[in-house]
């Protein structure tokens, strides 16, 4: 791989020659990502501005997972050790998903396959051997007093290779009224100590008016699957594939509803419109989330399912003429989505109260998209 080192006058981060082959030319320092690709960020201090969509990711060494540590156009340091950390394009891929059914009496692992793009699961079930997530049902045992703001719950972490537990304290009256599971886990071999720790802007927390609460937990059914986790994603798609378990000696089979990573890559406008005002059309994104109202009571993990990147909505028009719309929409931004968007089109009736005799309509093509990011070496 060559890249274009910077230089010229007042420029202070020459690419390092001892990381990377390159060329001494003026010149920027891009590389293009296909989707379903990534890039190890070679050892090195480097400054990595990522495209529309594109993450810089480390990865971790508990969950197992690739977890991201920039957002769009904002430059990011990385401290790299040539293994850890890279820059990653999932878009077309899947990336997670939510346990709509546990299951029941699974005595080991099952195998999960997915139904396209070759993406593979590791399912992480509850049992002696393999360890725990924890019960929906968190016990305050002392209640404390003189909160103001909700302390901070800590739940000691499993073994590598597990899921950590996360749950969030309410109040009442400056005591604790309750704690509420936010991710179950998995791989707890014993019931997680739990530790509610003062918020340091709670104002009571200087003057020490606070007396510290507790609570305890149990672990979950034995037998269920209790988390899934995406070893590797696969090649891109255009729509979520489906997964299906087998084996494991289960009473009941699992089921799980995958989580993507998609943009818009196509708009087609299957209705062009009569009569519609102005002459530009913006064409909205809509939705475009995977429910988590479907989720198994007591085997949440958005950690690894549902909150490992943002949505972001797309920026796509469709010029107008003659009352009507192009057929197909232009696309400044496909935005990012766990599934596909609806279509919803925004036209100049909004400003001047007339309508179309007949409103137009269009449906978004989803999928995966090159993209393009920076990398400069910092000396």
């Amino acid at each position: 791989m060559s890249i274009i080192a910077i230089g010229g006058s007042g420029v202070n981060l020459p690419l390092n020659p001892f990381s990377l082959s390159w060329t001494s030319l003026n010149g920027t320092n891009t590389i293009d990502l296909p989707a379903a690709s990534s890039w190890i960020i070679p050892a090195g201090t480097w400054l990595i501005t990522p495209g529309r969509y594109t993450t810089v990711q480390y990865y971790d060494p508990l969950t197992l997972i690739w977890r991201g540590i920039s957002s769009w156009n904002r430059y990011v340091s990385v401290n790299s050790d040539g293994v850890n950390f890279r820059v990653a394009n999932q878009t077309g891929t899947p990336l997670g998903a939510i346990i709509t059914n546990a299951g029941a009496g699974y005595t080991s692992t099952p195998v999960v396959t997915a139904s396209a793009g070759g993406s593979t699961w590791q399912a992480l079930i509850n049992s002696s051997t393999t360890g725990f997530n924890i019960s929906d049902t968190v016990t305050v045992t002392t209640a404390g007093s003189g909160y103001t703001l909700p302390p901070i719950v800590l739940i000691s972490p499993p073994a590598p290779g597990g899921i950590p537990a996360t749950a969030v304290a309410t109040l009442s009256t400056g005591t604790i009224s309750g704690i509420t599971v936010t991710n179950n886990g998995a791989g707890y071999f014993s019931a997680p100590t739990i530790r509610l720790v003062p918020n340091p802007l709670d104002p009571n927390y200087s003057n020490g008016a606070i007396v510290t609460g507790a609570a305890t937990t149990a672990l979950g059914a034995t037998g269920t699957v209790a988390a899934l986790r995406c070893t590797y994603n696969g090649t891109a798609l255009t729509a979520l594939p489906t997964l299906a378990f087998a084996g494991g000696g289960f009473t009941t089979t699992a089921a799980a509803t995958v989580v993507g990573c998609f943009t818009v890559t196509g708009c087609t406008v299957g209705t062009v419109g009569v009569a519609v005002p102005g002459t530009v059309a913006q064409i909205n994104t809509v939705g475009g989330f995977t429910s988590t109202t479907g989720v198994a009571a007591g085997y949440k993990n958005p950690a690894i399912g549902n909150d490992l990147f943002t949505i972001r909505p797309g920026n796509i028009f469709a010029t107008v003429a003659a009352g009507a719309l192009n057929a197909s929409g232009s696309i400044i931004d496909g935005g990012l989505f766990q599934s596909a968007p609806t279509a919803m089109i925004t036209h100049a009736a909004t400003v001047s109260g007339s309508l179309p005799t007949t409103a137009p309509a269009a449906t978004f093509a989803i999928g995966g998209v090159t993209d393009t990011f920076e990398i400069q070496a910092t000396l």
